[in-house]
């Protein structure tokens, strides 16, 4: 398998995270992440412990896409931490 290193193009969001997690009615959390790099995505499986790459057609595109979508969904709440 050939690598290569992508570059972030004029305007990409670098990195998008998203985590899940299921309460099953116990202690017990289920939990994973995905995980969208330029135009690279994996999959974490906390229980098992391995972390898969994903390979999705038109991926960076999709990535992009959601990313920019989120960004802009989010809107900044000022606080003051007490600690």
């Amino acid at each position: 398998m050939d690598t290569y290193v992508k570059y972030p193009e004029t305007d990409d969001l670098d990195t998008l995270f998203i985590s899940f997690a299921q309460d099953n009615g116990t202690d017990i959390w289920r939990s994973e992440h995905l995980q969208f790099d330029v135009d690279a995505w994996s999959y974490r499986d906390f229980d098992h412990g391995v972390t898969l790459p994903l390979l999705m057609k038109n991926g960076h595109e999709i990535g992009q896409k959601m990313a920019h979508a989120l960004w802009g969904t989010g809107d900044r709440i000022n606080t003051i931490c007490y600690f």
